[in-house]
Order: C-alpha cells, then structure tokens, then sequence
C-alpha cells in the first residue's frame, strides 16, 4: 500500500538563489490519504497557506511546480508530494469575492 506526505514551499520573487527557500515547511509533511490527492492544486492554480495560528510561515501565490517522489522499500511503498508556490503580481482582489 502507497503512503503519501505533502509539504508546500514557498519561493519568493527576491529568493536569494533562485530557489524555493530551504525552510519553512508549511504543512509539516502532511500525511494525506490517496482519496485526498484530487484536492490538490495543479500548476497555475492560486494558493494560499495560512499558517499563522501555529506561528508558521503564511504565503500566498501560484504552484510552479510539483515533485512527485517515490520511495520504495521492502515493505513500503512512500510518495511525498512537493508543491512550490511562487509568489505572484496578481490583484487577489479580482480572483474571489469574500
């Protein structure tokens, strides 16, 4: 049987590598159940992640990309999902009115 983690990343415009920052996972390797893998957001999806209840980083902008990646053991069988969410210009404002 598959298990399955999920983790966001944050990658602002000013990233001093021109990576996603090494820190600050936001969901703490998540673990999700296979039903659950629909809900997750494709490329060019808009996302936010607020995590500030737990004193956690909060971002908000478009998935530029997801890892897929796989594990696989004796008895095991591991994918952990990686979402990179890249900040973005566009007036949140206009995608939903709250």
């Amino acid at each position: 049987m598959m298990a399955y983690g999920l983790n966001y990343q944050y990658f602002p415009k000013n990233s001093p590598n021109g990576r996603p920052l090494d820190s600050g996972a936001a969901l703490l390797d998540h673990p999700v159940k296979a039903e659950e893998l629909v809900l997750l957001p494709n490329v060019g999806d808009y996302v936010q992640v607020d995590n500030s209840v737990r004193g956690g980083d909060t971002f908000a902008g478009k998935v530029r990309s997801k890892l897929f990646r796989y594990t696989v053991t004796n008895d095991q069988q591991w994918c952990q999902i990686n979402i990179v969410v890249e900040e973005d210009d566009d007036d949140w404002g206009l995608l939903i009115k709250e």
